[in-house]
């Protein structure tokens, strides 16, 4: 099963032996393969929870070795992208270390003639979508995937 299907890096947990098929993939600020960047090297800090050595345990935690960096389960970049691909909404945050990895992922796509929506929400830091209570920008986030994802159904 191609990891666009994989309920694991979707962060679901179900019976494998039922087969998913994915109507739509929201990815919001994600961690799609790249190990290095502009915005990793310019972005990202303890003022934003997410500094180098962050990313790193991370990785750790995710990975059992070295060479499961290269898994299709972990850099999705190497997947085919031409196949089993659901649509995908991807929301950048514009002070996110991590938003190379967004627009690579909708630059991919979108060469690809895969269905995908890439939206920049400025002036927000990683993480911003848990702040929904206290910012429109991250309430209009969640509700632009929300919408994106019903319009699959």
């Amino acid at each position: 099963m191609p990891c666009w299907r994989s309920p694991v890096r979707c962060g679901c947990v179900i019976n494998r032996s039922i087969e998913v098929k994915l109507r739509a993939f929201c990815c919001g600020m994600g961690f799609y393969g790249l190990r290095d960047s502009v915005t990793r090297r310019l972005l990202g800090g303890v003022w934003d929870g997410l500094t180098q050595q962050d990313l790193q345990m991370y990785e750790e935690a995710y990975l059992s070795n070295d060479a499961d960096r290269e898994s299709p389960y972990y850099c999705l970049f190497n997947n085919d992208p031409t196949r089993e691909v659901p649509p995908c909404f991807i929301a950048g945050a514009e002070f996110d270390l991590l938003l190379d990895d967004s627009r690579l992922l909708y630059q991919t796509l979108a060469a690809h003639q895969q269905p995908c929506e890439f939206k920049l929400y400025p002036g927000t830091l990683h993480a911003f979508l848990h702040y929904s209570r206290m910012m429109k920008t991250a309430d209009e986030a969640l509700r632009d995937g929300a919408q994106f994802f019903t319009a699959q159904l």
